[in-house]
């Protein structure tokens, strides 16, 4: 994937060649020839590949939409590489505040990779970014995503399917990020063996869809299984690539990497989210332990083999699994997400109970018959303790 910077010197130059268009004379988007186009705000309900709201989210969550102020576009594309490219921007006002979007739509056709390598990308540029939240709403009508990336700290997004395309919400704000800019790939190599300080500290703001093309070779990402879904990733790395499953050890594996240290001598603390539906993970990786697991356990292990402390959070359920993980730190950290194996509990011997108790058995009395005289007359008598009438002798 490849990174974009923006800056402030560049804004400048790039205003001097746009004009503020009304809607009905921005330039029609044509997506069956190679261009990339302005996204500018959505001029109706039922438009698509526009940009329907952005504003900024409080510190309660409450969200406050920003009225447009301008959409830029150059009245000539550029040609570049084959493709035409259209230059433009957006400003949205929200009270005092602004926020500028630089956001951009290959057609599915557009020259790249060795084939096309289509992706929509928004770049935000607001006062303050690593406390302020922004929202971003915006309509896509072809676009079928492979991956997402939001780099951006405290980010989400939301995915609606609508008639004629797809309703976006992405927000976060920016984030801290560390780069090393080397000559080349062995300069690269040798400073991330020695941990050399980064060479810039700078603020990144940006949200980017992958295209999932007709082949591997057509496309950012690898696009298969991109009928079954996507994978969303955030996180402030330089390098991070598609996760692997490894069936020996039944876990998804995330290669990391970014530089140890700041260019401040600080230490570069990263952070790394990851969503992916089911059934998206279960095509790409058949046979994963992960999906059906009623719990997931996150493991960070450094080069070294160590594992680091980081804080972290798990969920796998209705669908989707969905992880985070930051505190930890770099250059060259895995990520290991595993199902935990949860041991049959033993069946408990059966405890004594209590003894009922039994009332004590009592013998019934024996009956006991004797015989009583009077004169001449006899009679017997039957009882426990008979006694003879009055009148009458034992015999």
């Amino acid at each position: 994937m490849k990174l974009r910077f923006f800056s402030a010197a560049i804004a400048f130059v790039l205003v001097t060649t746009l004009q503020t268009l009304p809607s009905q004379a921005l330039p029609t988007k044509d997506f069956t020839v190679p261009a990339t186009y302005v996204l500018t705000k959505c001029a109706s309900a039922v438009e698509f590949d526009c940009i329907e709201s952005a504003g900024i989210v409080d510190g309660q969550g409450n969200f406050k939409a920003g009225s447009l102020a301008y959409d830029q576009v150059a009245d000539n594309p550029r040609i570049e590489n084959g493709n035409k490219i259209y230059d433009g921007s957006s400003a949205w006002r929200v009270d005092s505040r602004s926020i500028y979007l630089t956001g951009t739509l290959d057609s599915p056709v557009t020259k790249g990779c060795a084939g096309t390598c289509a992706a929509l990308r928004i770049h935000v540029d607001v006062d303050n970014p690593l406390t302020t939240k922004v929202r971003l709403i915006f309509r896509t009508s072809w676009i079928r995503p492979m991956n997402i990336q939001m780099k951006s700290l405290d980010s989400d997004y939301k995915y609606e399917k609508i008639p004629g395309g797809v309703r976006w919400t992405m927000e976060g704000m920016g984030m801290p990020f560390s780069t090393y800019w080397p000559k080349n790939n062995e300069e690269l190599e040798s400073k991330y063996a020695s941990n050399s300080l980064a060479d810039s500290d700078s603020t990144f703001f940006d949200f980017y869809i992958h295209h999932a093309g007709n082949s591997v070779s057509e496309s950012f990402w690898d696009p298969m299984c991109s009928d079954k879904g996507f994978s969303v990733q955030s996180h402030n790395t330089n390098e991070t690539g598609d996760p692997m499953w490894d069936a020996a050890n039944e876990s998804l594996i995330f290669s990391i990497r970014a530089p140890h240290f700041k260019k401040s001598g600080d230490l570069n603390v990263g952070f790394f989210k990851y969503w992916a539906s089911h059934a998206f993970m279960d095509c790409k990786y058949p046979g994963n332990t992960l999906t059906k697991a009623a719990k997931l356990t996150l493991e960070i292990i450094n080069e070294d083999g160590t594992s680091s402390v980081a804080t972290s959070a798990v969920m796998n359920k209705d669908g989707t699994m969905y992880f985070f993980a930051s505190g930890f730190h770099f250059s060259t950290p895995k990520i290991l997400i595993k199902a935990e194996k949860v041991t049959p509990a033993a069946t408990p011997a059966p405890s004594p109970s209590a003894s009922a108790s039994v009332a004590p058995v009592v013998a019934k009395p024996k009956s006991v018959t004797i015989s009583c005289i009077k004169g001449k007359l006899l009679k017997k008598i039957s009882g426990v303790n008979p006694k003879c009438p009055t009148g009458y002798k034992k015999k």
